[in-house]
Order: structure tokens, then C-alpha cells, then sequence
């Protein structure tokens, strides 16, 4: 079926786990393998599972299926959510409003959806009415969950088994309706974390717990290695950032080596539109300029305060052969503060002008990773935003970077992807954007309060957008 009916993302709905017996059920047969590379086979068909990735209550599979008779192969994703059991309801809203909204994301609007539970009624049903009440309540229309119901009930009977299962559907479209981020009450979530961070309670709390489960992969190495980076070693700035091999940039010419420390990672308006690279170094000049020549970028935006030899220098370039034309630099003239400069500058290795966009705000330094005012953060990337739409309405030329391709570059792409996401339809999932980050860049996210910062600024960001403080009002 999933061979004929092209499908491409599979639900996997079940309880694997009882907390009371600790024990796992045997609900569904085993069609999946629970190691990366692990293999199933059946008479007809050999499922390799290619891929694991971890999220918030659910776990992304990579599966890559491959047919016996014709040896043709076809690649899918699973996502399974284990804890849901027969005839009741999920342990929580948000878990299973974030599963739904990662779906809904752009890059799956294409996707044909299986969805299964074990008898594919009770729980199936839930899931399918909550995905169209969802997406529908994005796109501003009128909810009518009896309707729905009496709908799906004609293509598939007994869908829905349970009173608590229906009224399950209406306390999910409440909280999507009430919280703006994910389902869960964004004042209540930060004050509980504030209150745990200064206590040792944090490292037994639940939230501390899924955070660590997140961002920690648990593939092994021969899945997200890191070999070519390790080669070469004195290209790095930072032994601890590094790009995974599967998704770095590999430069063509004109370079001395077809390695730089740069990662392709995905982004919310174009899926391969952005870089994220370290500073340059002067060892590392010329494949930075090949590499902005290379993947058509023109837009650079800094997250950290450059050093004072650096390629926007006339005097770093031209130890280097390489030509670069200083055309304006701009301190930023806001009321707000001093926190952004830009500058434009051209090479003789790529004609066109690039844009660089630098933040000059502070950064704590006390391994927290943080901008120490979130606010001026919030209205960088806006801004940014706003002159990324202007230069490039394709949005597929931008550069990010800190001085080590590090965590402070992650953690603007994964601001820039919220932002992008909110000014879309209001409804982001912040743990699919992290997941996401953690599993394209090594060491992407590394503090808990940094997770903790996000929920803030999305905060920052309503209250600015209702004030109309925002460069940026409507996707475009």
C-alpha cells in the first residue's frame, strides 16, 4: 500500500511503554527496526531504518523500504507517538498539537499521510480530526469538530470511540486557539523554569529530562559523523562545531581544499536556503568567497561582534589576493539602543554586492549562550528578516555565522525559523525547530536556558507585533 499509494509520512499511533508494570506493549507488529541501521524483513519486503530522531513525546524514523521482487527502493518518515493508549486519550495537548503541526509544516503540505493505531478507529480518528481542525483553524475558518466527525465517519466507520477522545479534541483546539505557541501556556511554562533554575530540582524535572532527550542524539556515530571535519582540523576555529558530513558544504573551485566548515541547513521559506558557517579566517578566506560564489549567497547576517581584523577589513583581504571593495557601513540609528550594523562590501571573486547584516549586541558568558537583552535580539532578527524580503524575495542567499560556527549562529536560525513560522498563520511547535537544528548542526544547542529563551522571545515578539514595534507584519 505505502508503495502503490506513494506515501511519504507515516503516524504511528500506540502505548509502548507502561510507567506501572515498566514494561513494553506488543501492540503492532514490529514493521520497524529500533536501531539506525537495523533491518526487518518480510517475505516481500526488506525495511531498513536509516535514521532516528527524538522530539518532544514522539520519535522521527528514517525508513528506507526496498522491495524483494523488484529491488526497487522507496524512502519514507515515521512518526511514532507512544503514548497513547487504546480507547483513551493522550497524556497531554501540546505533545500531540506539535505532532500535527510538524505535518503541517510547508515542505509536508505535498505528503501523502498514513495514519495507524492498532485497530486504525479510536485513536486514528482523533489524530485525522485534529489534523483538518488544526489547518483549518490556521487558515481563519469556521470549526465545526461534530461535522468533521460525521465526515470521516462516512469514509472509515467507529472513528473516534470514546466521549473523552471527543471532548479531548475540544480541549486541543482550545489551547491552539488561546496559546500562540504550541499549546502550552507560555507565562506559566517560563515562570516554572525560572523558578526551577536556581534549585537542584532541575536535573529531576520533566522539562529538563525532554530537553536533554532532544537535543542529545541517539544515533550513533556511524550515522552523524563528523570525519572529514576531524581531517581537516586546522580549518576549524572550534573543534566542539563542526559539520556533520552529510550535510556540509562541499566546495567545487576555485579552493585549495573542498572543505570549509559550513552546513547547509534548512530553513522554514526555502528548505536549503541557508548556511551556517564560522568566521573566516585568513587560512579560510578564499574558500568563504567560493563559497558565497558557489551557492548564489549575497546576504551574511553576523550574530556576534566581529573581530577587528575580519573580511569587511580592507587590510585582512589583501594579505589574502583578494580584492573587496568597502562600498558603506552603517551603524544602526535606533531609539532602542546600538545593537546592529551593516555594511555592504563586493570581491573580485563575486561581482555582486553583498549585504552583511552584524549583530553588535552582548552575549553572556557564563556558558548560557545568550543575547543579554532579548528584546534588542527579537527586533535584529526582525529587521534582518525585513531586508532579507527586500534584497531577495526568493530568500535563498543567506550566510549566518558566528565567530565559531557555533551555538549563537543555531540559535539565530532557529529564531529567524520561529519568526518566519509565526508570520505565516501565529502557530509554531518549538520543540520541531529544535529537534531540527540539533540534528543538522553539531553542538547546535547546548544550554537548557537557552530552550527557555526561546518561549521567551516568542513573548517579546506578540507583545512587540501587538505594540506594531515589528518591521515585519505579513509573510510574504
Amino acid at each position: 500500500m505505502i508503495f502503490e499509494h506513494n506515501q511519504t509520512l507515516i503516524v504511528m499511533l500506540s502505548f509502548s511503554y507502561d510507567p506501572i508494570g515498566c514494561t513494553y506493549a506488543q501492540e503492532h507488529a514490529a514493521y520497524f527496526s529500533e536501531k539506525v541501521n537495523g533491518v526487518i524483513e518480510t517475505k516481500s519486503y526488506k525495511i531498513r531504518t536509516t535514521a532516528i530522531i527524538p522530539s518532544y513525546r514522539y520519535i522521527g524514523r528514517h525508513l528506507r523500504i526496498k522491495s524483494k521482487l523488484t529491488d526497487f527502493v522507496y524512502n519514507c518518515e515515521q512518526y511514532h507517538y507512544p503514548y497513547f493508549v487504546d480507547k483513551s486519550i493522550p497524556v497531554d495537548c501540546h505533545s500531540m498539537i506539535g505532532l500535527v503541526m510538524r505535518l503541517l509544516e510547508p515542505n509536508n503540505q505535498n505528503c501523502r499521510i498514513l495514519v495507524h493505531c492498532s485497530a486504525g478507529i479510536g485513536r486514528t480518528g482523533v489524530f485525522i480530526a485534529l489534523y483538518y481542525l488544526i489547518e483549518a483553524f490556521q487558515y481563519g475558518r469556521i470549526l465545526n469538530v461534530k461535522q468533521l466527525v460525521d465526515t470521516i465517519r462516512l469514509y472509515r466507520a467507529h472513528l473516534i470511540q470514546t466521549v473523552e477522545q471527543y471532548e479531548y479534541i475540544y480541549r486541543c483546539l482550545a489551547e491552539v486557539a488561546i496559546h500562540p505557541c504550541d499549546g502550552r501556556s507560555l507565562d506559566k511554562f517560563i515562570e516554572y523554569c525560572n523558578n526551577l533554575l536556581p534549585t537542584a530540582r532541575l536535573q529531576d524535572s520533566t522539562i529538563y529530562y525532554d530537553f536533554k532527550n532532544r537535543t542529545k542524539s541517539i544515533q550513533p556515530d556511524t550515522y552523524l559523523t563528523t570525519i572529514i571535519a576531524q581531517q581537516h582540523s586546522n580549518y576549524n576555529r572550534n573543534e566542539i562545531f563542526v559539520p556533520y558530513d552529510y550535510n556540509r558544504v562541499i566546495l567545487h573551485s576555485p579552493s585549495e581544499s573542498t572543505y570549509i566548515n559550513a552546513t547547509k541547513v534548512t530553513n522554514i521559506i526555502k528548505p536549503t536556503g541557508t548556511i551556517l558557517t564560522q568566521e573566516p579566517m585568513k587560512s579560510t578566506l578564499q574558500p568563504f568567497f567560493s563559497m558565497l560564489l558557489q551557492e548564489y549567497k549575497k546576504f551574511i547576517i553576523i550574530v556576534e561582534q566581529m573581530e577587528k581584523s575580519n573580511y569587511t577589513e580592507t587590510e585582512f583581504i589583501s594579505q589574502n589576493q583578494i580584492k573587496v571593495n568597502i562600498l558603506s557601513v552603517h551603524p544602526s540609528k535606533n531609539t532602542f539602543g546600538n545593537y546592529y550594523r551593516s555594511h555592504k562590501i563586493k570581491s573580485n571573486i563575486r561581482e555582486s554586492d553583498v549585504f552583511i547584516f552584524e549583530y553588535t549586541g552582548e552575549w553572556t558568558n557564563d556558558g548560557t549562550y545568550l543575547p543579554k537583552n532579548l528584546e534588542q535580539f527579537v527586533r535584529f532578527v526582525d529587521r534582518s528578516i525585513h531586508h532579507q524580503r527586500h534584497m531577495d524575495s526568493t530568500r535563498l542567499g543567506l550566510v549566518v555565522h558566528d565567530r565559531d560556527g557555533g551555538t549563537k549562529a543555531a540559535f539565530y536560525c532557529i529564531v529567524q525559523n520561529l519568526f518566519d513560522r509565526l508570520l505565516i498563520n501565529g502557530r509554531i511547535a518549538i520543540e520541531n525547530f529544535v529537534t531540527n537544528i540539533c540534528q543538522q548542526r553539531k553542538n547546535a544547542l547546548i544550554s537548557f536556558e537557552q530552550y527557555i529563551a526561546l518561549h521567551q522571545i516568542v513573548c517579546i515578539w506578540h507583545n512587540l507585533k501587538r505594540r506594531g514595534a515589528l518591521e515585519c507584519i505579513v509573510n510574504i
